[in-house]
């Protein structure tokens, strides 16, 4: 009944269903992570980081449940503990592509822009089309790392790909024609 009501959008009832689950079975990870994620649902942030503990303490490999809790983190602007949460995520499931896409947007976030780039890159190879523009942007700025036009133009690339003209596709195929003009007009200057 809970998962049902929160797919209809009606939270609080979804979240009394959960809180009712947690009472009857406390021992059921299942449980407080969908509270914790209807909680999150109702921006109540530091319930939810608690009730999201609690099935971490009784569920401590589930990889997707560390990703939960770090996104709750995040929101609260807890970014250490969010990276935290994170790093666990990925130390359980290496190839959570979405776990380190928010790793790298966390570190970036904390200014730790050297630190970002490893987990961004390894979720942009994972396929992640925001990994592969925000690497773009930074490889092409120069934000953070050293500015390496070749990469830019690879991230951007490979973001473009997409299958549906998106924002994502819109902006990599944008970019890259800016980068490709530059480059044309560095290698070919006008004579006039």
């Amino acid at each position: 009944l809970g998962i049902a009501l929160t797919s209809m959008g009606q939270f609080q009832d979804a979240t009394k269903e959960f809180q009712w689950v947690v009472e009857q079975r406390p021992e059921w990870a299942q449980g407080w992570s969908q509270l914790g994620v209807t909680l999150m649902s109702e921006r109540r942030w530091s319930e939810a980081v608690g009730a999201l503990e609690t099935a971490v303490q009784l569920e401590p490999n589930w990889a997707h449940l560390h990703f939960t809790l770090g996104n709750a983190h995040a929101e609260q602007g807890e970014l250490a503990l969010a990276v935290q949460a994170f790093q666990e995520a990925v130390r359980i499931a290496p190839n959570f592509v979405d776990a380190l896409f928010h790793l790298g947007i966390v570190l970036r976030a904390q200014n730790q822009l050297s630190e970002a780039v490893e987990p961004l890159r390894q979720a942009a190879e994972g396929g992640s089309r925001e990994a592969q523009g925000l690497l773009a942007s930074m490889y092409g700025n120069g934000n953070g790392i050293d500015r390496n036009v070749p990469l830019a133009m690879l991230w951007w690339s490979r973001s473009s790909r997409g299958s549906i003209p998106d924002t994502i596709t819109r902006t990599a195929k944008n970019q890259l024609a800016q980068l490709r003009r530059r480059l044309h007009q560095q290698s070919f200057p006008s004579t006039e």
